[in-house]
């Protein structure tokens, strides 16, 4: 839950941990399918999303968790 004091975005902590564990959930999902897939093309379509969202959530996390095996 986001609140506002003082003019700044707050939120819990609850929500942060729910967020972090989302988005270590969403890596950890990409990037094994990134190992068991033949080529790009298969891991988006497994995945469900478009390979250029594939490109663009593997661009944001390269910074946090590093470079990410392709096909």
């Amino acid at each position: 839950m986001c609140i506002r004091d003082r003019g700044r975005l707050s939120v819990s902590p609850d929500a942060l941990k729910s967020n972090l564990s989302n988005y270590l959930n969403e890596f950890r999902v990409i990037s094994q399918t990134l190992k068991t897939a033949r080529t790009r093309k298969e891991a988006a379509s497994v995945l469900g999303i478009s390979e250029r969202t594939l490109r663009y959530k593997v661009a944001k996390m390269r910074p946090i968790f590093g470079p990410l095996e392709w096909p």
